[in-house]
């Protein structure tokens, strides 16, 4: 259900991305068009509009590529917009060079010109309001994912206050999983219940259906770690770790992101 949700989601931002492109390609060719002296024949219509599905097509290739329709709760706004450039840059210049390829689709190169910044503007204010619009959302209680924390430590804990104080991310915690061997079972920490106990993990996330994990363990239960990674393979959740060690100890390839300045390793 969550992934058929995110489906939706992501097809509905898609159909948004494409509107805000038209809208760029449109608002370029005006630039160019109409304040800007031009000795040649304005292009047809039939051109104009070939242009735009081709860089409609580009546009969702390169957006879906570089990750900008990823679910990423706690990506902060400085990383989104850097995203977001990179995105509007690397679409520009592929398109660039197919019009180049093809050579068939006519374009001038001030109104390409015109398209980046254009672009680049849009696309930072439609993901803007975008963004406002489903914190407002999550900040009244819709549009949620459950989530399991690994971990019942001061860290655990700390993580759970930092979800708690951000409910813009939409993320509610629906229970702890200890890793002790014999966790108090019919345990609370700070009004959300003790699960139950490690080795019994993909048994909980079976009955708890939570949509992410995350691993908060301290320094001392790192050797646990493998252990809980191991285990989380096997089953389909988001995993979100949140170090208490060292970003060395963590494979190069890893992500890593901050919600209210605690960092977190996807």
């Amino acid at each position: 259900m969550v992934k058929q949700h995110h489906q939706l989601l992501k097809f509905g931002l898609g159909v948004i991305d494409g509107v805000t492109v038209s809208a760029a390609w449109f608002s370029a060719y005006a630039i160019r068009f109409s304040f800007f002296p031009h000795t040649k024949p304005l292009p047809s219509a039939h051109s104009v509009i070939e242009g735009l599905v081709l860089t409609l097509t580009i546009a969702g290739l390169v957006f879906s590529g570089t990750g900008l329709y990823k679910p990423r709760r706690d990506r902060r706004i400085l990383e989104e917009l850097r995203a977001i450039i990179v995105a509007c840059v690397a679409c520009w210049v592929v398109l660039i060079a197919a019009l180049y390829y093809l050579r068939n689709t006519p374009f001038t190169r001030g109104m390409l010109l015109a398209l980046l910044p254009t672009l680049m503007a849009m696309l930072v204010l439609e993901r803007g309001l975008f963004r406002s619009v489903l914190r407002f959302v999550r900040n009244k209680g819709w549009n949620q994912r459950h989530a399991l924390i690994v971990g019942t430590s001061r860290l655990g804990q700390r993580l759970l206050e930092t979800l708690r104080d951000n409910s813009w991310t939409g993320i509610n915690v629906i229970g702890f999983v200890s890793v002790e061997d014999k966790p108090l079972m019919a345990g609370h920490i700070r009004g959300i219940c003790i699960a139950g106990a490690l080795a019994d993990l993909p048994r909980i996330i079976d009955k708890m259906r939570p949509d992410c994990v995350f691993v908060a363990l301290r320094s001392h239960e790192a050797p646990l770690l493998p252990q809980v990674v191991a285990q989380l393979e096997r089953t389909s959740v988001d995993v979100r770790v949140v170090p208490d060690l060292r970003v060395a100890r963590y494979p190069v390839s890893v992500s890593i992101g901050e919600l209210d300045g605690m960092p977190i390793v996807s």
